[in-house]
């Protein structure tokens, strides 16, 4: 398991990363971010604001906490699929960034070699 930690700093504060750099398809993914308690929560994929649905069919759930007068912003996957690879942010001001991505099960199962049979 791989945990990446990344560091920026928006309004003068420090956002620090934590979670998997990698995942495999169908598997729950976890990012945390930690804030100062200045720094607005704002999650985003790829440059746009990831939107959760409520219910339990969501593709992403969001927590927030107080963490030793930080806020400890989390964002949850329970299955990830291929569309979940990507750079995720939680602060929009922020230019830092955790980078994810989802292995395919397809992929894991493609030889890497040519099993056809070929006449000399």
């Amino acid at each position: 398991v791989l945990v990446i930690f990344t560091r920026s700093s928006a309004y003068g504060g420090s956002i620090l990363y934590e979670g998997n750099a990698t995942v495999d398809e169908g598997e729950p993914f976890t990012i945390s971010c930690f804030l100062t308690l200045f720094d607005p929560v704002q999650w985003e994929k790829d440059g746009k604001v990831i939107v959760s649905e409520p219910g339990p069919t969501s593709a992403y759930t969001f927590h927030e906490e107080s963490v030793d007068g930080k806020v400890m912003a989390s964002l949850v996957v329970k299955k990830a699929s291929p569309q979940h690879s990507g750079s995720y942010r939680c602060n929009t001001l922020s230019t830092e960034s955790h980078q994810i991505y989802v292995i395919s099960a397809a992929s894991e199962l493609t030889p890497n070699r040519d099993f056809n049979e070929y006449k000399v």
